[in-house]
């Protein structure tokens, strides 16, 4: 239960980072809407990695090797879901002619396929990460 409150409370910060980085570029410095929704997934992408790793399911593996190959899956994941949130927006746009309420809608979506795309295969606990499991002093010579 408190992995997927976290993961609510985190995803809702991430989410937070793609919409503001996304009005900043669209509304603000009026950049391509197209660019600015990439652009928004990408920086949301890697704050997504590094709270999911230290917080939601706290992989406390810091070596360069697990990291770089749960930031690998976590990366694959996210391109999976990016293309579902990119196309997604172009549709839900072209149907609903709002794009807040088209990112907001399949921003809820890519959630939901994040958490369970993250919890299966990105930040797997291994037998390293379960607790010592002490010697009985019945087995001992």
């Amino acid at each position: 239960m408190r992995e997927t409150g976290s993961y609510i409370f985190f995803g809702g910060l991430t989410t937070l980072v793609d919409l503001v980085v996304f009005f900043c570029l669209d509304s603000l410095l009026h950049v391509n809407d197209k660019l600015a929704q990439a652009v928004s997934i990408a920086a949301s992408i890697v704050f997504a990695f590094i709270v999911n790793k230290l917080f939601v399911f706290e992989s406390r593996d810091k070596s360069r090797n697990t990291v770089a190959a749960e930031f690998a899956k976590f990366v694959a994941g996210r391109a999976v879901t990016f293309v579902i949130q990119f196309f997604g927006y172009i549709a839900l746009e072209y149907v609903f002619r709002s794009k807040y309420l088209a990112k907001i809608l399949i921003m809820v979506i890519v959630l939901v396929l994040n958490y369970i795309f993250s919890k299966l295969f990105v930040f797997t606990k291994k037998k390293a990460d379960a607790p010592p499991v002490s010697e009985d002093s019945e087995d001992a010579p």
